[in-house]
């Protein structure tokens, strides 16, 4: 079945299915939400007033708009409401498109995709933009993350449209002078864009991580694990428990199972079956321990510590925190959470929760891998992290 033919917008448009434009020379995708009034009579994509102003920027960063960039949208017919004005795709007439659109990025293959407003971010963000979680467009622009599906940078940032807007209301005398500021954010942003197209290397490291996720629960490979890491000194490990509550003081909770992953290796078992073993590694003194939240870990660390009848204070605390580096170098609430992180850095989904009110042995399984998961990546997360820190050092000096 045709799918535009039980769409409305395609019979009521001058130029429908519009195709991008551009000839994409630096391989930058510029992506919006929907064709305009003067797009559907020109039938060429960003010629209205938006249009006009992200060409003008284009060419005053020294780049020619129709050779450089191709210019595409999430629906490509004009949407307009009652009164003729355009209006925002909703979200059918988005998935109506997406046998057309999809396809198409694909067969450009863009180096990055300059994602423009919270519309497009439908497509390539799936279900991690929520107000909720406040990962609106306002809350993710300027955070390039990586995409498996496209094989490319995407970066997302304001509409041009929303910038006339608020422009618009600025020289009215309507808005707040801080809001003189978005021009500059979106020019930021783009300028991240371009400078992310000399990347590649940077890309596909990131994209292999995301593909490279494996464990094991043999006991014969976790022995020799904790044997290796006995044996070796300043090892880097990641520890990750997963617990049947967050009260690391309530006796009526307890530590389920215990991941270690180096990054290249993986392990995960029931804590009730490597007590020992792994009470003697939280006390070994040559191991950097890295964490999703160190606090967390170091209470059940402890308490571990404590109920095996040993001494506390051998304790070696985690010396790694990722949910403290992610918010240093974003400076943002909401997008810290592992599961966003590793979606957006290594383009991965994967549940970032468990029910705790259902960790039971006959779930051993799914726990086990869940467990492995937030190992891995949190591994693979702190030395992204690292490596942007010391970027950013490197650059004050």
């Amino acid at each position: 079945m045709n799918i535009c033919s039980v769409c409305d917008l395609y019979n009521n448009v001058k130029s429908p299915k519009m195709e991008p434009s551009g000839e994409g020379k630096t391989g930058v995708l510029l992506f919006g939400e929907s064709p305009g009034e003067t797009e559907d009579k020109e039938g060429r994509q960003f010629v209205g007033k938006a249009g006009k102003r992200l060409r003008r920027y284009i060419i005053d960063e020294g780049y020619e708009p129709a050779l450089d960039f191709w210019f595409y949208n999430c629906v490509n017919c004009r949407t307009m409401d009652s009164k003729g004005k355009n209006r925002t795709p909703n979200d059918k007439e988005i998935e109506y498109c997406l046998n057309q659109t999809i396809p198409k990025i694909l067969e450009l293959k863009p180096k990055v995709i300059l994602s423009l407003g919270g519309t497009p971010l439908k497509i390539f963000c799936n279900n991690h933009l929520t107000s909720k979680s406040k990962k609106t467009i306002s809350g993710v622009r300027g955070l390039p993350f990586v995409s498996q599906q496209f094989n490319c940078w995407i970066v997302p940032t304001f509409h041009p449209s929303y910038l006339d807007r608020n422009l618009d209301d600025i020289e009215l005398g309507k808005t707040f002078l801080n809001n003189i500021e978005l021009e500059k954010i979106f020019l930021r942003d783009f300028r991240l864009a371009m400078n992310l197209i000399g990347q590649r290397d940077k890309l596909e490291a990131r994209l292999n991580i995301g593909k490279s996720f494996s464990y094991s629960t043999n006991r014969f490979e976790i022995q020799n694990y904790f044997n290796n890491l006995f044996n070796r000194r300043e090892k880097r490990i990641c520890i990750d428990y997963e617990t049947t509550g967050l009260n690391a003081y309530s006796n009526e909770e307890k530590v389920i199972s215990v991941a270690i992953s180096d990054g290249v290796s993986t392990v995960v078992f029931m804590i009730e079956d490597y007590i020992d073993l792994f009470i003697e590694l939280l006390c070994f003194s040559y191991l950097d321990k890295i964490a999703q939240s160190a606090g967390f870990e170091d209470k059940w660390s402890r308490r571990l510590i404590k109920d095996a009848g040993k001494d506390v204070g051998r304790f070696v605390p985690f010396s790694q925190d990722i949910l403290i580096k992610s918010f240093l170098l974003n400076g943002r609430v909401g997008v810290n959470n592992l599961e966003f992180l590793v979606w957006r850095y290594f383009g991965i989904e994967f549940k970032g929760e468990v029910d705790r009110t259902k960790i039971v042995r006959e779930a051993e399984g799914a726990l086990l891998k869940y467990n492995a998961q937030d190992a891995f990546y949190t591994y693979w997360l702190n030395e992204e992290f690292d490596k942007e820190i010391e970027n950013i050092g490197g650059k004050e000096k």
